[in-house]
């Protein structure tokens, strides 16, 4: 069941970043985020369609009994999509030593910062590949 936790991390931070990019464009100067953009053309409420959909196909590949996994991997590969483009943004501002909205930081800096995204994205492709498996 542990395996689940960051397929739960995602639906979550897809459904927190989706609910606040439909109230407010600001967001999309975040590092993570920022990355995503391009998939919605720049688009807040576009984009934040695109996270909620996200969220919620991971969250029926959870709680709907599939009888094979591949269904299940199937409907987890948009949230992954999403989680590495948003890690793609991670290296990049790393490598840049800037973050998306232009703020200048040393390269160890922002890499700290981001691992947490970098680490999550290899995590939930982990949990899809393999331990998806077993739902």
């Amino acid at each position: 069941m542990t395996r689940h936790y960051i397929i739960w991390y995602a639906i979550v931070l897809h459904f927190v970043w989706g609910s606040l990019l439909l109230v407010h464009p600001v967001g999309l100067r975040t590092t993570p985020v920022s990355a995503m953009a391009t998939v919605s053309n720049g688009s807040a409420p576009g984009l934040g369609l695109i996270l909620l959909g996200a969220a919620g196909l991971a969250l029926t590949a959870l709680f709907y009994p599939f009888p094979r996994a591949w269904q299940v991997t199937v409907l987890c590969v948009p949230q992954q999509f999403l989680l590495f483009l948003s890690a793609g943004g991670a290296v990049a501002a790393t490598w840049a030593g800037m973050y998306a909205d232009g703020v200048p930081r040393p390269h160890l800096f922002i890499f700290m910062d981001q691992f947490p995204t970098m680490l999550a994205a290899i995590l939930h492709s982990l949990a899809i590949t393999v331990g998806m498996k077993s739902l």
